[in-house]
């Protein structure tokens, strides 16, 4: 009898030093390493659509000069990084990918930011410069997401934020808004969905 509350008593301390060590040194999923372009979506990863070849690989960001340069081809270049620096812009990542929709070549532009904190990601997302002055609520994304139709010229933005992340996607097209809007939609699930790997809803 004392032989056999010996073994139980070991397997308990083994249990009790082996579990910790497999949760925190053994865990794939590691927040502490996670970069925003962990969340982009590969070539095909949705179909139809690959990262454009005259853009090559995903631009990277980790300090204002970098940031700068991601955000260079965006009319309010110089209020979007202020905005971004001030709730603490940590690293961020942009990739343009393409597609045929109808015949049509188009294209997707997608930015991810680290923004430290989620109080920050959501700080940013209602801030007065980067909130649009019309814009739809969109459901299951992120934890909150909205939709902005560009009508005249067919394209569509959503932006979302979840977790410590802020997530912006312009599609720009020839085609109908609906279309653009639903292509946009899945390429955000996806984002989401990869999010959700690393930060559970439910953990």
């Amino acid at each position: 009898m004392q032989s056999l509350l010996k073994n139980i008593i070991k397997c308990l301390i083994a249990l009790f030093v082996i579990i910790p060590k497999l949760s925190c040194d053994d865990n794939p999923l590691d927040r502490d390493k996670v970069i925003p372009s962990l969340f982009l979506p590969e070539s095909e990863e949705i179909a139809g659509w690959e990262r454009s070849l005259q853009t090559g690989h995903a631009m990277e960001a980790e300090n204002a000069e970098q940031l700068a340069e991601l955000l260079k081809s965006d009319a309010r270049q110089k209020v979007l990084q202020e905005v971004l620096l001030a709730f603490n812009f940590i690293r961020g990542v942009k990739q343009v990918y393409e597609g045929k929709i109808k015949s049509a070549s188009e294209t997707i532009e997608i930015r991810i930011f680290d923004l430290k904190l989620p109080k920050q990601a959501q700080g940013y997302f209602y801030h007065k410069d980067i909130k649009p002055s019309q814009y739809d609520y969109l459901d299951n994304l992120g934890t909150e997401a909205r939709i902005t139709l560009i009508s005249a010229e067919s394209n569509v933005q959503i932006d979302f934020y979840y977790e410590k992340w802020y997530v912006w996607l312009y599609i720009r097209g020839r085609w109908s808004a609906s279309d653009a809007q639903n292509i946009a939609f899945i390429f955000g699930q996806k984002i989401y969905e990869k999010m959700r790997l690393y930060y559970p809803e439910n953990p």
